[in-house]
């Protein structure tokens, strides 16, 4: 007699079997359809119609010519196990089938997990053409990936062509290893991706892990500004300056300062400070980091500030989202830390006099 199985298939990855089928032939009639299905790295563990064992173990199944064999209860298949499943028919002369058939399959009802690589979660962004990823699953491989996109100003949805009303699922390229390019963020705007993953038993991620699965990122574009507090925007003239002061702000309202930077220009030669020296560097500004970032300050006692001339304190704003500040406004002052001199003229040294209506003199200032 011959036998065969038609589910599962032979290579099948399944997350539900209730029941296994087949068909058996033979010319004066098949008697029985035996089954062995086995488990396990080396399929060393056998079904005996009872219990698994570790001997030679056939089961029956129902009928002969269409025959099925039914699971004896709802947790008979264990997650992430394979089997396979040798059917073998009798005829009523006792004749054995030879040689059997059997199928491989795969039992899995844990999905796949897919992974969002960029954006980052809690990331500020400027440019983001193509939103990344990848997928895996413990068993079996993870066949698709697609993607909710929502904007949380008005809870939009992207759906492959617009924003919509609600968030639906788009289809990403790829799923071991996806992406998903074209999406027209708005400025000013967060956004928050989830992921979901289909692996080949047929399983669909449900759970959304934040930071793995589902991310949240700032869409920013907009550069943020810095302002020079001291010296004060009004030139005047310091004897002293060890700290330069301002500060800074994104002009987007959900935008964050990452850093505030400044350079400081002799502003006769156009030199500027490299840390030791004031130096030719072909105009391109040399940035010192400040500490803090709406408030921020830049030690300035190290430099060598000359008497009677001028200096440029040049602040600079990055966000975040790395959008660098470009129109800057900078403060001037005049350094000064020589007294000023004067000189009597009258009276005249050793001078002596009956009256004096009058003291004058001169006085300078270097």
């Amino acid at each position: 007699p011959v036998s065969s199985i038609t589910w599962p298939a032979g290579g099948a990855k399944v997350n539900d079997l209730l029941t296994v089928s087949g068909t058996a032939f033979d010319a004066i009639g098949a008697a029985v359809v035996e089954l062995q299905i086995s488990s396990g790295p080396l399929y060393t563990t056998r079904w005996n119609g009872t219990a698994w064992v570790s001997t030679d173990a056939y089961t029956g199944a129902t009928s002969t010519a269409t025959w099925t064999w039914t699971r004896p209860n709802p947790t008979f298949w264990q997650d992430n196990v394979s089997y396979t499943i040798t059917a073998r028919a009798r005829d009523r002369a006792g004749n054995l089938q030879s040689p059997t058939v059997t199928n491989a399959f795969d039992f899995d009802v844990s999905p796949a997990t897919a992974f969002i690589n960029a954006p980052v979660h809690l990331s500020h962004r400027n440019a983001l053409a193509i939103i990344s990823g990848t997928a895996s699953d413990l068993f079996t491989a993870p066949t698709a990936v697609e993607l909710a996109i929502k904007r949380n100003d008005n809870a939009q949805g992207w759906n492959g062509a617009a924003w919509f009303s609600s968030s639906p699922w788009v289809a990403a390229t790829g799923a071991g290893s996806w992406t998903y390019p074209g999406v027209p963020w708005v400025d000013n705007v967060s956004y928050t991706l989830r992921a979901r993953a289909y692996d080949s038993a047929g399983n669909v991620q449900s759970v959304f892990g934040v930071g793995a699965s589902s991310v949240t990122f700032l869409y920013d574009t907009t550069r943020p500004t810095a302002t020079v507090t001291q010296p004060t925007p009004a030139e005047q003239e310091y004897s002293a300056m060890t700290t330069v002061s301002g500060t800074a702000a994104d002009d987007n309202s959900l935008g964050e300062v990452a850093t505030s930077s400044s350079a400081i220009r002799h502003i006769l030669s156009g030199f500027y400070w490299d840390g030791a020296a004031f130096v030719d560097t072909l105009n391109v500004p040399i940035w010192w980091t400040a500490t803090g970032t709406a408030t921020w300050t830049l030690p300035t006692s190290t430099i060598t500030w000359a008497n009677n001339i001028r200096y440029e304190i040049i602040p600079r704003g990055t966000d975040k989202a790395g959008n660098v500040q470009v129109v800057i406004a900078s403060n001037a002052f005049r350094f000064d830390n020589l007294p000023p001199d004067s000189v009597i003229s009258s009276p005249t040294a050793a001078a002596r006099l009956k009256t004096l209506t009058t003291v004058s003199g001169t006085a300078r200032d270097d």
